[in-house]
């Protein structure tokens, strides 16, 4: 009998570290899905920042903030229509920042502050405006946000 009883705590230990290693395991899978998840985040919002600056290289008067503060008269026709497409991606790249918990990071939080300085009136025009209200709280944080 003490035999039997020896073999059942022996195999309940087992079973035991068994448990562990493989909460441990998850655990450690978890991080690291988290991690490859962020990094990809990161990578992609980075991309999206890479091809608003190259269109800012190609149309400089988009990153004059006097002109963009007046956008309604500083440009008209194609330029307007130009203009207000590439403030919405802006905010739309701002909005992916904040929905991706990204607006604190260092990398951009000036970000989503020159998008502000710049395109703030555009989107302060109400059928702007309402275009970026899904994203609970993103509207108070730019509101909010000193530049």
């Amino acid at each position: 009998m003490e035999i039997g009883i020896a073999i059942s705590i022996v195999a309940l230990v087992i079973a035991l570290i068994s448990a562990g290693a493989a909460w441990h395991s998850i655990r450690i899978a978890k991080r690291s899905a988290y991690n490859a998840l962020r990094g990809a985040q990161y990578d992609y919002l980075a991309k999206k920042w890479y091809d608003i600056k190259e269109k800012e290289f190609n149309y400089p008067d988009f990153i004059d903030s006097d002109k963009t503060r007046s956008y309604k008269t500083a440009f008209s026709g194609n330029k307007l229509t130009r203009y207000e497409i590439f403030a919405w991606v802006c905010w739309a790249h701002a909005e992916d920042i904040y929905h991706n918990r990204w607006h604190n990071d260092p990398a951009f939080e000036p970000t989503i502050k020159s998008y502000k300085n710049l395109h703030y009136s555009w989107l302060m025009d109400p059928n702007n405006y309402k275009q970026f209200t899904a994203e609970p709280n993103f509207m108070k944080y730019v509101n909010e946000l000193n530049v």
